[in-house]
């Protein structure tokens, strides 16, 4: 059997554990797992599993759009967070610091080093730097993150007693998640955007109460969203679903021994009924967590989606060597994910950001087109992801770059119909950026020879004109 705490091997007759010294209790029988994938109830820590990190995960890989796009929105307002950071780092986050250290017990090497390890373990695989871990006294399941220069993570007595080893790396992914993409700092600047610019105007207006009510409850949707981006962190580091469903709904029942006889399939059941309930909308407009049955449905859909097998060298591998159409669906769902980052970066709060100097969403598409073209260059999507790749490069301002990217296009694939446009933006970025008229007149004419039908033969035509040559 296994010791509850640290989860070291221990013989059957024990009465303590030999690494950690805690009283053992016996643990309950472990269920088979269905064959069907679902969660099998067992609180038996085990063995650790063989985890892989992702190369380089970056937070847009598995972020939740609407967190997404809130985000973006929310950057537009580059000098409200620059206050916003200034107060937190100057005195929220050391006197919150100082007073974990005077009345809770801080993980290190020498302090819990189970719990350590797992922390240690998550930071590599979330590819973000260690932060501090501090265990504080409370009677209940929770954990929470707090800071953006030196952040920490709070786990509450409770909730490490309560959990597995396996369960405590979804629960520490999970927070490490919302450090990962910023959450404190992001929502603190939503919250005085909304909240305390609101609170002015309801001592000078009499409907100031009620303009408080949609900012509040978009502040609240956008929290309820950054969960499940810091979900989807949690998975990633523990790489198991079903341990990530069990911390998740363990979270909602409040104590182990109700959870290690939980049936999960009936519990599926109830989830399926309270997001069909007609008030699960409304009764969580002013939540700041979504429901725990709507988390586990949207953690299991996103578990079994392309995107999340993108994430795995490995899990890439056996798709090129087993499933040529699992291996097309990945690479379609990272272009997408691309695709939707070009449109955010298109879009108005786009534009602002990029005028500020903030080009993140068109270089998280660009990181995505890099991964899809070096990595699935056989696929549709690989073609397509050539072609976005020199467009990105060009909206960055990088004309060589964009124009080996077109002009590698067009020599791969010259019967594809988009060849034409490639050839007609390499012509453009000799003629308008490059400001070099031989090999401008060279591409706008062998467009005109190879592509005489296309859309863009009538601009080479002029183009040509102006450069001097009679077409």
């Amino acid at each position: 059997m296994y010791c509850s705490k640290c989860g070291a091997e221990v013989t059957s007759d024990a009465v303590f554990c030999w690494k950690c010294g805690a009283r053992l209790v016996a643990a309950p029988a472990a269920n088979p797992r269905p064959a069907d994938g679902s969660l099998a109830v067992s609180l038996r820590p085990g063995p650790a599993i063989a985890r892989e990190s992702p190369h380089q995960l970056m937070a847009y890989q598995y972020e939740h759009s609407d967190d997404a796009r809130a985000t973006d929105l929310i950057k537009a307002a580059s000098p409200v967070i620059a206050v916003v950071r200034a107060l937190i780092t100057s005195w929220n986050e050391p006197a919150m610091k100082a007073q974990l250290l005077g009345n809770a017990v801080k993980v290190g090497p020498g302090q819990y080093p189970e719990i350590h390890s797992i922390a240690e373990e998550c930071a590599q695989i979330l590819n973000i730097d260690f932060p501090d871990v501090f265990i504080k006294h409370s009677p209940y399941f929770n954990a929470m993150t707090f800071g953006v220069e030196n952040p920490f993570v709070i786990l509450h007595s409770a909730l490490v007693d309560g959990f597995d080893r396996e369960e405590l790396h979804f629960i520490i992914g999970h927070e490490m998640g919302h450090i990962k993409s910023k959450h404190v700092l992001y929502l603190t600047t939503a919250y005085i955007l909304t909240h305390q610019a609101l609170s002015i105007g309801q001592r000078f207006l009499p409907i100031g109460q009620l303009l408080s009510v949609p900012a509040r409850a978009a502040l609240e949707s956008w929290q309820r969203s950054a969960e499940l981006t810091a979900d989807r962190a949690g998975l990633i580091a523990t790489q198991d679903l079903q341990v990530s469903l069990m911390a998740l709904v363990k979270l909602a029942v409040g104590s182990r021994e109700l959870a290690s006889r939980l049936n999960f399939d009936e519990y599926l059941r109830q989830a399926e009924q309270a997001e069909r309930h007609t008030l699960s909308g409304p009764v969580q407009t002013f939540e700041n967590h979504p429901m725990v049955a709507r988390r586990v449905r949207l953690l299991r859909e996103w578990h079994g989606s392309p995107a999340y097998r993108a994430l795995w060298p490995s899990r890439r591998a056996e798709d090129a060597v087993v499933d040529p159409e699992e291996r097309e669906k990945v690479a379609g769902a990272v272009l997408e994910r691309a695709m939707t980052h070009v449109r955010r970066g298109s879009s108005l709060a786009g534009m602002w950001l990029a005028l500020g100097g903030d080009t993140s969403p068109i270089e998280r598409a660009l990181q995505d087109l890099e991964t899809v073209v070096e990595e699935y260059a056989d696929t549709q999507a690989g073609r397509r992801a050539l072609l976005y790749r020199a467009a990105a490069e060009m909206h960055l301002r990088r004309p060589y770059e964009a124009l080996i990217g077109f002009e590698g296009f067009v020599q791969r694939y010259p019967d594809d119909p988009p060849a034409a446009e490639a050839l007609f933006h390499a012509a453009r970025i000799y003629d308008q950026t490059l400001h070099d008229a031989e090999p401008a007149r060279a591409s706008y004419e062998r467009l005109l020879k190879d592509y005489p039908g296309s859309p863009w033969a009538k601009e080479a035509k002029a183009a040509l004109r102006r450069l001097g040559r009679t077409v």
